[in-house]
């Protein structure tokens, strides 16, 4: 039972760190995925 509760917090804190990290991330995978698409479909 303590195990769970510690572990709940835990993801909650990275949450808002990572989400900006993300976005980042996101941003440039989007912009690879769609280079390929457009080259693939192209």
């Amino acid at each position: 039972m303590v195990e769970d509760a510690g572990a709940e917090p835990v993801p909650v804190d990275p949450a808002p760190g990572a989400a900006p990290v993300d976005q980042e991330a996101y941003r440039r995978a989007i912009g690879r995925f769609a280079t390929g698409v457009t080259v693939a479909t192209t």
